[in-house]
């Protein structure tokens, strides 16, 4: 018998670290007023290169280019104003396409996080800020290092 059990109300989160050539990072709004990395859950059966693939397009009306082979971060969270908990997958992520507002978004642009204001960020994303500003991107380097026909199988 398992002594700790996941709470009912757990959900999974495949997020992007999506950078431009200026190095600020996109985020986005949904149906909210804050910013977020985009991304979201994914759906019965998909991998997460595939529910990120999905949700990019959703979210942004562009196709992935490139996939970090591991996430850039794993995070564990709790949302406290839903009372929910979240593992974060964060893969970095180049993509095809200009970045649009779709039905899911309210807003989409590349940030430079270090001018973002606490009450401009999601509440649960507020904490992850230092580590993403500290992160130091590879795929926007290296545009080759995961081809995004990888994972067309």
């Amino acid at each position: 018998m398992f002594e700790h059990q996941l709470p009912s109300n757990y959900r999974v989160s495949l997020k992007a670290l999506i950078y431009d050539e200026a190095g600020r990072i996109l985020l986005v709004k949904e149906k909210h007023d804050h910013w977020e990395l985009p991304g979201g859950g994914p759906d019965h059966g998909e991998t997460p290169e595939e529910a990120l693939r999905r949700e990019l397009y959703e979210e942004l009306g562009v196709e992935v280019a490139s996939f970090s082979p591991e996430p850039a971060f794993v995070w564990f969270l709790h949302i406290g104003a839903r009372n929910r908990y979240a593992c974060w997958l964060t893969y970095e992520v180049v993509i095809k396409g200009e970045p649009t507002t779709t039905d899911h978004t309210s807003a989409v642009e590349f940030r430079d996080l270090s001018t973002l204001m606490p009450s401009e960020v999601a509440v649960y994303f507020k904490s992850k800020l230092p580590e993403v500003l500290a992160y130091q991107p590879t795929l926007s380097r290296n545009l080759s290092a995961v081809p995004a026909s990888r994972f067309n199988s």
